[in-house]
């Protein structure tokens, strides 16, 4: 951009030299034919600390456990196939059909620790949130407010208590979050179009926030650990497995008592599940929000489970039975019967 910044051709380096005189959630972005560029995702979050390095939003600013920088942005494939192919294309004409958050989108932004939020009961996160895009996003968050303590990387007089703001292209928010409940929050934009892949919901801007006592981030998704201790934890998951009764029972009991798999903080509680023919499945919903039991091949399908309910299917016939959640398609596992 004339007078602002200096152009680089291919293999030219610049280097730019300030002082950073105060913390903040800042962003940069190429200023050379910006429209096009911009799209094509030359730009990046840039993140002042507080002074040494404290875990605080700005220099003596309030505290946080953990913080999080989330980077907002909506894509038109017919720009984007355009500008691959050295096609013209109509810059006034744009309409996005892709959503997300740090160049991910829903589910995938539940397989990602920098979009997926973790944390226990009286953790602080700091979530800096970054429109780097073109259309505003109404940032919602579930089950909890949220104070805004900060805007375009300058503190506010005093924090906003809300559950959604409204973020316009180009600024920046940082919102604490005190989390004071258990359970899975989704954190998503409530503009509905905001929430779809390239039209089929639930996709885009919509991640969620796991609270609880159950470990650390990896765990959740059922990332076991490197080496032999992760093999091990993976093993235990796979068997950890409960009867009607509620005490753990092993695969060769199930046929008598039958199985209880949980739903809950966004996965079954046994990814792979094995049992003899006719042996009947319970899965109870444990989470607040609505899931569903529902079978690749259609052998049987729970429909939406509200918080607390229950759906169980006897099965009869030996076989591998792959199901998944059809709200959170992220959320996969399998009954063998054998």
């Amino acid at each position: 951009m004339p007078h602002t910044s200096k152009d680089l051709l291919v293999g030219d380096s610049y280097t730019y030299r300030f002082k950073a005189d105060h913390a903040g959630t800042y962003f940069y972005h190429c200023h050379v034919d910006t429209i096009e560029h911009l799209q094509m995702g030359m730009t990046g979050a840039f993140i002042v600390k507080a002074k040494d390095g404290a875990n605080e939003a700005w220099t003596s600013g309030p505290k946080y456990d953990k913080e999080y920088t989330f980077v907002l942005n909506e894509i038109d494939p017919v720009w984007h196939k355009a500008v691959q192919e050295g096609k013209k294309y109509d810059r006034t004409d744009f309409k996005p059909t892709y959503f997300t958050i740090n160049g991910k989108a829903y589910p995938d932004t539940e397989k990602d620790p920098g979009t997926l939020i973790t944390g226990k009961i009286g953790e602080k996160v700091l979530v800096r949130i970054i429109n780097s895009g073109y259309r505003p996003h109404a940032m919602h968050l579930h089950g909890h407010h949220f104070e805004v303590i900060a805007s375009d990387g300058r503190p506010l007089p005093a924090p906003l208590e809300k559950d959604t703001v409204n973020i316009g292209p180009g600024e920046r928010y940082d919102l604490l979050i005190t989390f004071i409940q258990e359970g899975a929050y989704p954190f998503h934009s409530h503009n509905i179009v905001d929430n779809t892949n390239n039209g089929v919901y639930p996709g885009g801007m919509h991640t969620m926030v796991m609270i609880g006592d159950q470990g650390p981030a990896s765990e959740h998704e059922g990332h076991g650990q490197h080496g032999e201790a992760g093999r091990q934890t993976e093993n235990e998951h796979h068997r950890s497995i409960t009867g009607t009764a509620g005490a753990p029972v092993s695969p060769l009991e199930e046929s008598r008592e039958g199985a209880m798999v949980a739903i809950s903080h966004m996965k079954y509680s046994v990814k792979e599940l094995r049992i003899k023919a006719g042996t009947t499945v319970t899965w109870e919903n444990q989470d607040p929000v609505f899931h569903t039991v529902t079978d690749i091949g259609g052998a049987f399908d729970s429909r939406h489970l509200g918080p607390g309910e229950e759906f169980s299917h006897t099965f009869h016939e030996k076989g591998t039975y792959n199901y998944y959640c059809a709200t959170h398609p992220s959320m996969e596992a399998s009954v063998i019967v054998e």
